[in-house]
């Protein structure tokens, strides 16, 4: 045993708190967490390795955005104008808005108030002449104060108190029971002590207010008024300086500007400042110099320049895509992924948490940026709300990803396809009347189908789009419509544009509503093939589910064709519906998104797994398989007792029956094979019929009118019989040849053919068995006896001999001259024919003359053609020299022009020349050069010993730089491969994690499948049980029967003779049915003890016995009455054949 590697912060109190079988932790303490507890857990913080103490984060449920802290520093995440570690702290000059829940910004008026804090109640402190809640309100003259009004609490020192019967005397007053200006008791009163040169008296209101004089403020009317100057008794006086708003010194009166104000009169900004007043000046821009371009802002507005990733009024919040203010680090959310709330469709930014830079994600997106799709989900897209579509899959699977190879191609009519029928919503009824085309439109006049539909009707789409749609999610149904009618608003236009209706079972509808069509406007739709738009017909929104459910087969598509009110007539065109292909994308055929390729479970195939793979067939849920979530059955191993692979995938027919068999479920053995098909690959043995060797089997036998006859068998008693021997074959394996047929099937390329007897030559008989040879009449020969003999006429009178005495006379003379012609001797020389060879050659010997060379033309022609030849390429020569030769004149021509052109001016030249360099030596010899040489002699040596010290000074740091530049290169390129090495296992890990995931799911469906298989095997191995016992006492009560069966059937065998071979086979027949019945019986009992066996193909299994049972007991009863009636017809046919030996 080992210790559990969990850092020692297991919960040791809790039972299994770490794995004893792998020791991975399972229950750590309180406030720890991860796998190894190795940290803290969420909403606690600290050091969970070292130190061990890890503590609450307790952030403020008002103050934080969660109760989730940092897990170092445990400072939680504050919402705006909250501060403190556990966000229980308002910002200085904020207040805590109890009814809200929230801390408000004070907002004091720079002019007004005191300060800029304010009370517990966001009430600032006012200077004199200043009312309102943030002191932005100036008092107006001569008006009263408000008289119980709490303000901040402000100590006043040497205050008087003391108490009267009848009240506060004059110059005295009662402080309120709710200001917080005095700490006196109720009953006590405290003086006015207003100011004797600028109270009118010393008596003052219940606030403390005295009753000052003109141009002078104060509670106390200690000081001048804003515009006033010069404190005097009877009041102050005004200032003469309307051009600053009679600002001026409040003891000389010279004119002030106001605060940041310049130019002569004031009238300007200073630099950095904005919103000029006459009175209160200018106020600075405050622009933050992190954020903003520059720190001038707007004269008028007061607005900063912000810089690209920054905003505000004063450049002091982040942009929206950015945190943390003020480094303002880009969010880089995925706009796809993130919520619409939170981003600018224009910009394509979207806002993220501060320091944790989570961005708000849709439903089933998740990471940091919002990038990746949830497990279960696939194909991020802006087009869709939830960001990742959610597997489908026909509830068999919840792992998917999205499809790669596919493109969109457009399904449309084609050109034959000119007119569309039209159907009316509630009964469907089909018409194609007052429908016509007129190119590119598809007509349907209104008058005409309202003869024979009610409102509303639609266009029906052709029999192509009929068909799976799987693949056209996420594509687009297209098309345009044309109406005229009266009112564009009528019964019709509240129906749905569009209706389609499928799923397997054809029972789901889905609608989709479109803003209503204007009259006489072609109007062009393209709607999503999503889930997010459409409708079932009770108005409730589609589910994925349910979309993908009616696209894995589409009964039909629906487009309105009514419109308006008092339509006259509707047009379509431009229909088209994308769906997804593989392909390579091009210019017209984009890359299809957001199709799913799902991990399929063994026996499912296809991109939603809703096809069965190879090897497996669809269940019907009728006939007890069990229902996926589409509401069709699950796929099944195809039943073919072990002798194909492949079935069709809806009606289990086997395809491909291998090892010699046939049948639905290659149940039975092929034609020319027999045997019991068991599971095995010999269960079908090859018919010999007579032998195993393809030359002689029947069905290689020809005649005038059979070709390949088929042959089969049946497994008889100890040996099989052939049951369809065919023309002139017989015996029980075929293995004679039947009387008019001759050969002998029996050995190696041997058959039986036809006698084919000449029916003139031979007598009506047949021909021998062995041989084949006829019996000839006479005068007929050959194998078939279809020759004649010499002298002899064969026809249909007969054979007729020509050996007569007329014919047979002639003949015999044909005979003699046919033996002189014979004799004759040929072969002596003939006399030469001289006088023709003499005239043959005296021709020749004149035709030579007139024939001869020099006389012939040809020849003469001949000479002259060469002689041409030679002369035409002498002239092509000749002509080639001239043309040189005039080219040669043409150059010295132009060369002569050229000299001649000069005039003598390189003469002149050379002249000019040589006074200008005689005129460089005379200057040079005055000047002296030996005093200049001494100067640059000098010059050169500082030069170089500047040059020396250069190279001492920066030589040597430079190369140590070199060489710190080169070890830092070297470490940079040894991290940048371990960053690779550690992506590249960080990679693996995940793909692990994600083949994990898949498998745990595989796994647990798998686990739920074989606890419904256990529960029903344990069931069935009780039934089983009970019937393998009765199968047994039914085997036993079997065998002495089948033993008697075998008795009888040797002696009938014994007892027969060859003359009635019928008999025998028929005999032999029944006991080979009751064999099989034996053998099934037999295999059925080995089948029954299999406990793998379902509990639908045991009942099966328990019915089929039965039945098997019963025929065998027929079959039984049939044997026995064959065998007495075969006995009774032996004895029958002995004792008559006893009977005619003795009579005769």
């Amino acid at each position: 045993c080992q210790p559990c590697m969990c850092n020692g912060n297991l919960d040791l109190t809790a039972e299994l708190s770490c794995d004893p079988v792998t020791g991975a932790c399972l229950r750590c303490r309180e406030g720890y967490g991860g796998p190894d507890c190795e940290r803290c857990a969420d909403e606690y913080f600290g050091d969970a390795l070292i130190a061990k103490n890890c503590r609450a984060c307790q952030c403020h449920t008002n103050g934080s955005f969660s109760e989730v802290c940092h897990q170092e520093t445990g400072q939680c995440q504050c919402r705006q104008h909250v501060v403190g570690r556990q966000c229980d702290e308002c910002m200085p000059n904020c207040w805590w808005d109890s009814e809200a829940q929230l801390c408000r910004p004070c907002q004091c008026s720079a002019r007004g108030s005191v300060s800029q804090r304010c009370d517990s109640e966001g009430r600032c402190i006012c200077r004199a002449g200043y009312v309102g809640r943030r002191c932005d309100l100036m008092r107006p003259p001569h008006s009263r104060r408000e008289t119980r009004r709490p303000v901040q609490q402000v100590p006043i020192q040497h205050i008087q108190r003391w108490e009267s019967r009848g009240g506060c005397p004059r110059g005295a007053y009662r402080p309120g029971t709710g200001s917080g200006l005095h700490m006196q008791g109720a009953q006590g009163c405290v003086p006015c002590h207003c100011n004797s040169f600028g109270s009118k008296s010393f008596d003052c209101d219940e606030s403390g207010q005295c009753r000052c004089q003109p141009g002078v403020t104060g509670q106390k009317c200690d000081r001048c008024a804003p515009g006033h100057f010069s404190f005097q008794e009877g009041g102050c006086t005004p200032c003469q300086c309307a051009h600053v708003g009679n600002n001026c010194d409040a003891n000389t009166g010279q004119c002030i500007c106001p605060p940041n104000t310049v130019g002569e009169r004031c009238d300007k900004c200073a630099p950095n400042h904005w919103g000029h007043d006459i009175s209160s000046g200018c106020k600075s821009c405050g622009c933050n110099a992190l954020g903003s371009v520059a720190q001038q802002c707007n004269v008028n507005t007061g607005c900063c320049m912000c810089r690209e990733q920054f905003r505000g009024e004063k450049c002091d919040e982040c942009k929206l895509g950015y945190r943390d203010f003020p480094q303002c680090i880009s969010c880089q959310c995925s706009a796809a992924g993130s919520s619409l709330d939170t981003c600018d469709a224009e910009s394509g930014l979207c806002a993220c948490a501060d320091r944790s830079g989570q961005c708000s994600c849709k439903a089933n997106v998740e990471g940091v940026k919002c990038d990746r799709c949830k497990v279960g989900s696939f194909s991020l897209s802006h087009r869709n709300p939830l960001g990742c579509s959610q597997c489908y899959c026909f509830g068999l699977s919840s792992s998917c990803t999205e499809a790669t190879g596919l493109i969109r191609m457009r399904l449309t009519l084609v050109p034959e396809q000119t007119v569309l029928p039209l159907v009316d919503k509630s009964s469907h009824q089909e018409i194609t009347v007052g429908v016509s085309f007129q190119h590119p439109d598809i007509i349907a006049n209104a008058d005409v189908v309202q003869q024979h539909l009610s409102e509303p009707y639609y266009w029906r789409l052709p029999k192509q789009f009929k068909r799976s749609m799987i693949t056209a999610y996420g594509g687009k149904l297209k098309y345009a419509i044309y109406y005229e009618a009266r009112d564009e608003t009528g019964r019709t236009s509240y129906e749905p544009q569009v209706i389609i209706k499928g799923g397997p079972n054809k029972d789901k509808v889905m609608v989709r509503h479109m803003p209503a069509l204007q009259i006489g406007q072609l109007t062009r739709h393209e709607i999503d093939i999503t889930e997010h738009e459409w409708k079932h017909k009770d108005d409730r929104p589609m589910s994925r589910e349910d979309f993908m459910d009616v696209l894995f087969h589409v009964e039909y598509i629906l487009i309105k064709a009514s419109h308006g009110s008092v339509m006259r007539h509707s047009r379509i065109s431009e229909i088209t519906l994308e769906v997804a292909e593989v392909g390579t994308p091009s210019k017209d055929s984009e890359i299809a998104h957001q199709i799913e390729k799902c991990d399929c479970p063994l026996g499912y195939a296809g991109l939603s797994c809703e096809e069965c793979a190879a090897g497996f067939y669809r269940l019907s849920v009728h006939a007890g398989g069990a229902a996926s979530r589409a509401g069709f059955g699950t796929c099944v191993r195809c039943q073919c007792n072990g002798h194909s692979d492949s079935c069709d995938p809806e009606t289990a027919v086997c395809q491909n029956c291998q090892h010699n068999t046939v049948g639905d479920k290659c149940e039975r053995c092929a034609a020319g094979f027999y045997g019991v098909v068991r599971g095995f690959t010999d269960d079908c043995k090859p018919c010999a019929c007579p032998l195993l060797n393809p030359e002689n089997k029947y069905n290689k036998y020809v005649t005038h009118t059979h070709t390949h006859t088929h042959f089969s068998c049946t497994e008889g008693f100890s040996d099989h019989r052939c049951t369809s021997c065919p023309e002139g074959y017989e015996g029980k394996h075929c293995e004679r040849c039947a009387p008019g047929f001759h050969g002998n099937p029996s050995v190696l390329g041997g058959r039986c053919e036809e006698c084919k007897c000449d029916a003139y030559g031979a007598f009506p008989t047949v021909c021998d068995p062995r041989s084949g040879q006829c019996r000839c009449r006479p005068g007929a020969s050959g194998l078939k006896c279809d020759q004649c003999m010499e002298r002899h006429v064969c026809g249909p009178q007969g054979i007729v001999s020509c050996d007569d005495d007329c014919a047979g006379l002639l003949i015999r003379d044909m005979d003699r001259l046919l033996r002189l012609i014979g004799s004759v001797n040929l072969t002596l020389p003939l006399p030469l024919p001289y006088k023709v060879l003499y005239r043959y050659e005296n021709m020749t010997e004149e035709l030579k003359h007139m024939l001869s060379p020099q006389r012939a033309p040809e020849r003469l022609l001949q000479l002259a053609d060469s002689n041409l030849g030679s002369l035409v390429t002498e002239m092509d020569e000749l002509l080639s020299r001239v043309s040189l030769s005039h080219a040669l004149r043409d150059k010295a021509r132009e060369l002569n022009t050229t000299l001649g052109s000069r005039d003598g001016a390189p003469e002149k030249s050379v002249n000019e020349m040589n006074d200008e360099i005689q005129a460089m030596l005379a200057e040079l010899r005055k000047r002296q050069l030996s005093g200049k040489k001494n100067i640059a002699d000098e010059e050169l040596g500082a030069a170089e010993a500047l040059l020396a010290r250069v190279k001492r000074l920066f030589g040597d740091p430079h190369q140590a730089t070199e060489d710190l530049k080169k070890e830092v290169s070297d470490k940079m390129g040894d991290y940048r491969q371990k960053l690779d090495e550690a992506q590249d296992l960080l990679r693996d890990a995940h793909n692990k994690t994600k083949q994990a995931e898949g498998l745990a799911d595989n796994n647990q469906l798998n686990l739920d499948r074989l606890q419904v298989r256990t529960y029903t095997n344990t069931q069935t191995y009780d039934t089983l049980r009970m019937v393998s016992k009765e199968l047994e006492e039914m085997d036993r009560e079997l065998g002495p029967l089948h033993d008697k069966l075998d008795f009888k059937v040797a002696r009938l065998g014994r007892g027969l003779d060859d003359s009635i071979p019928d008999l025998l086979l028929r005999a032999e027949d029944h006991a080979g049915q009751l064999n099989d019945s034996a053998a099934i019986l037999d295999s059925i009992l080995a089948e029954a003890k299999n406990l793998s066996f379902n509990a639908t193909a045991a009942f099966k299994a328990y019915t089929n016995i039965k039945n098997y049972i019963d025929e065998a007991d027929k079959v039984a009863k049939e044997a026995k009455k064959a065998s007495i009636d075969a006995l009774q017809l032996v004895r029958k046919h002995t004792h008559t054949h006893t009977h005619t030996h003795r009579e005769s």
